[in-house]
């Protein structure tokens, strides 16, 4: 009851201290004294000293004989203990892991205190004081494995891939939105926190574009939290990865090194070998030097001991070609002739409805070819005459990056000391296309990361650890085409003259080939300031604390300035509606009919949150063989608000005098004319207390049993990037059916809103875009974690650990509330949804009059389904580029056994070895969920608001079985080893070589099949169909959904069985689920390995270090299943040779399932490095 009543003592003090915090990369070494006797043994002295910067740190034990060391840097440590008649015990060698509790219970032995007893030996990696799941990347594997160079700089979090739990990817790809969807132990995609140094360089936008400023020389240790970690450690959704940098010692060390990738080196791919290309440009140039050591000024300071500093710089030069497959309309369809589209789809007449003559539009009289589509067109680059896969792109692009790391560490005496970091990057990613100008973009990025520690010893077991920290990413993305007057070339008026619009033709296997028309910045700002203490009391180690994280999105969004153009079947379909059959997206465009359109007049936003947290915890060593850990976070996540209060949203409650006083007006925060008064969309949520539970039982010496429990909560940031929020101050235009579509292209965009205003209630009336932000939707979301796991020591180097891991999320973000989305009952009009609804009073909707619709208000215009939307005043509503992501009702489950074998470096050889059995259920897999949208996952969005239910499914990354095996290992030859132990010429023919690799055997993950939203339940209601562009299918049941198989052929095969789906008819959802577990990808197989050699230079103090580095060593073609907006159901599968996929210079497959990719050939690269 004491301990309780401290424990809330502790944290009362936190509420009401100034901002604390305890998130740290430090590990500490604690353990307990005792006697000859075994007892206890108080007042014992304890001092640790860190082996290779002098530094030293005492201690005395309790009255339970307890001691512990916080706050220690990584590395390698000495522990000396001292008694009263008894002899001075000393340890050497003792390893601290980042992040990581080491146990040393030492039992000392009677004699006169000038004896001694030294031990040369590293402690157990038993983790007998802790119950978390983690696991550590030791820095011989860091230094040693092979990294690729590709596309940018070496990335160091790439290394989460070899730990337990991990699915996913990371791509390294700096251009990239999509590179690193990964999870770590069912978790959301851009949930991880990634700390350096103890201070997160996370982004506020969503994290599937990660940070990477950190040079992969500079990092001493990596250590990955996984599940149930102590109460100092939250904000994150799912794990935590802890980058340690290096710090100068005593002795001076430094390293030059270089790494080259050339195209002569690699393999060809299997798309380019299949295609009869050659191997693009691939000219890759990774260098940088490092030097840290003791600051030394000659007759003015000699910081040894004291103070020293470490350095490191990376660049990186990079230009590369590449060979992309795309999909582009032929030259036949260019001119108006879809007679290839038959007998499966017919063309009609846009106003009489009439079929179209041989699906050839010249035959139409009615045809009059839109002037500007007919000028885009002709920007097309030539085809193979195919209908898809029929254009290749010879893409060239170029990186160059420069990257600077500082680190200085200062003591001023044993008590007091102070460590400072700074690291930068610039780096500046381009592409250009061999097709036209209108494809390519380039994506400049900096990043700032700085970062201060101050640790204070009160008293032996009173330690504080105060640290600050900044972290700053700028982003650009910017179209080729900018400033190149495009919109003026094609003759499109009523847009900013900047970019080449964005075009897309929905429903076909083109919708995105055209969309490239970027102009945007965005900067991620990230200010901490952080503070605990630690306090050793009898059997307790105490620690409590706090902080606040102040995040800024500022964002310039010019994207969409010169307009996007959505086409569909539907103007050429039997109706001229969504309702009707038939009808093809590009036919549409040459009518020059616009289905939807959207313009941006340009926005400024600058977003603000505000993360306040406090803990304490307490590690009570309950008996010599059992440890509870217990303690309570509270977290505090303050809403967004704007810098300049300039957000907007419909408000559900405020009567709409421009939609006849129905509710559902627009409202304006900040304080003025026309505005509300509030600064926050979202209530802040206060009940967010986390308490954490585990043990520690230690069944013998070799044998510990952990287990815990814990509640954590994901910080609210950015949903996406922030382009919705605040229309009237910044306006942007959505045109539909619901305002003024279809409109003609040629007769320039129609302006349905002033730049800027009006600051009235009806002011976005009959606009699309708009958003709506429930108050209550400011609730982050908590994940239940839990955990039981066995660890085994096998040898003194050599640990292993089984251990079940599960969690249940709950109020994830998500898109599958869809705000405006017509409810599934009124299916039955069928037809009736797409006509006008002037047809109430004419009787030309006679099921609409029985069902007894009306006019929502006197002067509704619009068709029967916008007519029955729960606010028809608005079209759709924005989900996937707002901040805000006001669905929190989602869920996810995870249930897995993670097996880790770890060796750490003795005899040469240290390895890790990760295998997981797991099982992801959700529907929600993004933290970020609005981001998908962009990148083409399509699962971005629920497909019915009316069914959560068909939700719920596998994670899209779900790997039910996932082995990684990572190591290094020195040959047992040369000088000190075991063989040819001489020096001389033997040592430096036959010493110093080394191996070390990755290999990885993964289950596919689950795939989804699309077909067509034109006509389906999802395009008349505007459910989730109608924002993706494609819905999804039935799925038959009994039919196997792959065609799988070992002697998988991709050119008479598709990867889907086409008689496992039915496209929906009209009228009606797919059955299939947001993913198929039973069509899974081909899986994972890869092998990446080093072969290198160490030369010693002038004696001990140099060595030279040359490495040949091979990825895929194997050369391996694992195929990559159609994904994205790959040709949709409905388009037969066409084998190579076939009529309609026989043109000359066809390479592969046409149509649905057609398999045109693989995972990339062997590449190798050279590594020089010279260290001293």
């Amino acid at each position: 009851m004491k301990c309780l009543q401290r424990l809330l003592g502790c944290l009362a003090c936190c509420l009401i201290a100034a901002p604390l915090w305890g998130q740290t990369n430090s590990g500490s070494i604690q353990g307990t004294v005792t006697d000859p006797s075994g007892a206890a043994l108080a007042g014992a002295n304890v001092t640790v000293r860190n082996l290779d910067t002098g530094l030293a740190i005492s201690t005395v034990t309790t009255d339970a004989g307890l001691y512990s060391v916080p706050n220690l840097p990584p590395g390698r440590y000495s522990v000396s203990v001292e008694g009263p008649s008894l002899k001075k015990y000393t340890q050497e060698g003792v390893t601290v892991p980042t992040g990581t509790a080491v146990s040393l219970d030492i039992q000392m032995q009677l004699g006169g205190v000038t004896e001694n007893i030294t031990v040369t030996a590293d402690a157990s990696q038993l983790e007998t004081s802790t119950s978390d799941v983690g696991a550590t990347v030791e820095r011989s594997l860091v230094a040693n494995l092979p990294l690729e160079v590709s596309g940018t700089i070496r990335n160091p979090v790439q290394f989460i891939t070899l730990v337990p739990g991990f699915v996913g990817g990371v791509a390294n790809d700096p251009g990239s939105n999509s590179s690193d969807d990964f999870k770590v132990n069912g978790g959301q995609e851009g949930g991880t926190d990634v700390l350096v140094d103890g201070v997160s360089i996370s982004l506020v936008s969503p994290n599937t574009q990660w940070n990477k400023g950190v040079s992969t020389d500079a990092v001493q240790e990596f250590k990955v939290l996984q599940s149930n970690f102590s109460p100092e450690f939250g904000e994150s959704g799912d794990g935590i990865v802890s980058l340690t940098v290096k710090s100068g010692t005593n002795q001076l060390h430094g390293s030059a090194y270089d790494y080259l990738r050339n195209r002569v080196l690699d393999a060809n791919s299997w798309k380019n070998n299949t295609s009869g290309n050659k191997k693009a440009i691939n000219t890759q140039n990774d260098f940088g030097a490092t030097a840290g050591g003791p600051v030394w000024i000659p007759h003015l300071y000699n910081g040894k001991d004291k103070t020293f500093f470490f350095f490191a710089y990376e660049g990186f030069r990079f230009r590369t070609g590449s060979n992309n497959i795309l999909s582009l309309p032929n030259e036949a369809f260019r001119k108006g002739d879809f007679s290839a589209l038959l007998p499966g789809t017919q063309l009609y007449d846009p106003t009489t409805h009439a079929a179209v003559p041989g699906n050839i539009l010249t035959n139409d009289p009615n045809f009059k070819a839109s002037a500007v589509m007919t000028k885009v067109f002709a920007l097309l680059p030539p085809t193979n005459g195919g209908l898809t896969q029929n254009v290749t792109d010879h893409s060239l692009s170029s990186t160059t990056a420069n990257l600077f790391d500082v680190k200085i560490d200062h003591a001023f005496s044993d008590k007091h000391r102070i460590s400072g970091g700074f690291d930068y990057d610039n780096t500046r990613t381009g592409g250009i296309s061999s097709l036209s100008p209108i494809f390519g973009s380039s994506t400049p990025q900096n990043t700032r990361y700085v970062r201060f520690s101050d640790n204070y010893i009160f008293s032996p077991t009173v330690v504080n650890q105060f640290l600050v920290g900044f972290s700053r990413r700028y982003r650009a993305e910017g179209s080729n085409s900018i400033g190149q007057g495009f919109p003026t070339k094609i003759g499109l008026t009523g847009v900013n003259n900047t970019t080449f619009p964005c075009f897309k033709f929905f429903s076909g296997p083109y919708r995105e080939v055209l969309n490239n028309c970027g102009d945007s910045e965005f900067a991620d700002n990230v200010y901490q300031i952080n503070d605990s203490v630690s306090w050793v009391k009898s059997k307790h180690n105490l620690k409590f604390g706090g902080g606040v994280r102040m995040l800024q999105f500022n964002v310039r969004r010019l994207t969409q300035g010169s307009g996007e153009f959505d086409f569909d079947p539907s103007q050429t379909s039997s109706t001229g509606t969504a309702t009707g059959v038939g009808g093809d997206a590009v036919a549409s465009a040459l009518f020059g009919l616009v289905n939807q359109a959207f313009l941006n007049y340009g926005a400024f936003s600058g977003v603000r949150y505000k993360d306040f947290y406090f803990f304490a915890q307490d590690s009570y060593k309950l008996t010599s063989r059992l440890t509870l850990n217990y303690g309570l976070r509270y977290d505090l996540d303050k809403p967004a608000t704007e810098a300049f209060d300039r957000f907007s949203a419909v408000d559900p409650t405020l009567p709409n005098p421009g939609a006849g006083g129905i509710l559902g007006a627009y409202t304006y925060f900040g304080t003025g004319t026309g505005r509300n008064g509030r600064t926050r969309p979202q209530d802040t949520y206060s009940k967010a207390f986390g308490p954490r539970l585990g043990f520690a039982y230690s069944i013998n010496s070799k044998t510990v049993l952990r287990g815990g429990y814990g509640i954590f909560y994901e910080p609210l940031k950015e949903g996406s990037f922030a382009d919705q929020d605040g229309l009237g101050f910044f306006n942007k235009e959505t045109l539909t059916t619901a305002n003024v579509a279809p409109f003609q292209i040629d007769s320039g965009v129609p302006h349905l809103l002033p730049l800027t205003g009006p600051f009235t209630p009806e002011g976005q009336n009959g606009n699309g875009g708009v958003i709506l932000v429930p108050r209550n939707s400011g609730r982050p979301a908590d994940i239940q974690t839990w955990n039981l796991d066995i660890q085994r020591q096998i040898t003194t180097n050599l640990v292993v650990s089984v251990a079940y891991v599960g969690s249940k999320g709950t109020h994830l973000p998500a898109l599958n509330i869809i705000p405006n989305q017509v409810s599934p009952s009124f299916l039955s009009l069928g037809n009736e949804l797409g006509l006008n609804a002037t047809c109430l009073s004419n009787n030309g909707c006679p099921k609409a009059v029985a069902a007894g619709v009306k006019l929502p208000y006197p002067t509704f215009s619009g068709n029967i389904n916008q007519l029955l939307r729960p606010f028809p005043q608005y079209g759709d509503f924005n989900q996937e580029d707002n901040s805000f992501t006001s669905d929190r009702t989602s869920n996810s489950t995870y249930h897995a056994m993670q097996l880790g074998l770890e060796k750490r470096l003795a005899t040469g050889l240290s390895f890790l070895v990760s295998y997981t059995v797991s099982k992801n259920l959700t529907d929600a897999d993004s933290a970020g969920p609005g981001v998908s949208g962009f990148i083409g996952t399509n699962s971005f969005i629920g497909q019915n608001s009316f069914d959560r239910g068909a939700e719920k499914a596998v994670s899209q990354l779900d790997t039910p079985q996932a082995l990684v095996a990572s190591f290094f290992y020195e040959l047992p030859a040369g000088q000190g080893k075991h063989y040819l132990n001489q020096g001389g010429v033997v040592d430096r023919v036959a010493g110093g070589w080394y191996v070390a690799g990755v290999a990885s055997y993964k289950s596919g993950t689950p795939t989804t099949v699309y077909g067509p939203c034109g006509g389906t339940a999802g395009d008349v209601l505007f459910a989730g169909c109608h924002f993706t562009g494609i819905a999804r299918v039935n799925v038959v049941p009994g039919v196997s959904q792959t065609n799988k198989s070992s002697n998988f052929n991709t050119a008479t095969t598709p990867f889907w069985n086409p008689n496992a789906f039915t496209v929906p008819a009209n009228f009606t959802f797919g059955n299939e689920p947001r993913s198929l577990s039973g069509a899974r990808t081909f899986g994972g197989r890869n092998e990446d390995f080093t072969l290198g050699k160490k030369t010693r230079l002038f004696g001990e103090n140099a060595a030279i270090d040359f490495r040949a580095e091979f990825f895929n060593i194997f050369n391996r073609h694992i195929y990559q299943s159609p994904s994205g907006f790959a040709t949709p159901l409905g388009n037969p599968f066409i084998p190579l040779g076939a009529p309609g996929c026989n043109n000359p210079t066809q390479r592969f497959a046409c149509g649905f399932g057609a398999v045109t990719d693989s995972s990339g050939p062997r590449t190798i690269q050279f590594g020089l490095k010279i260290t001293y």
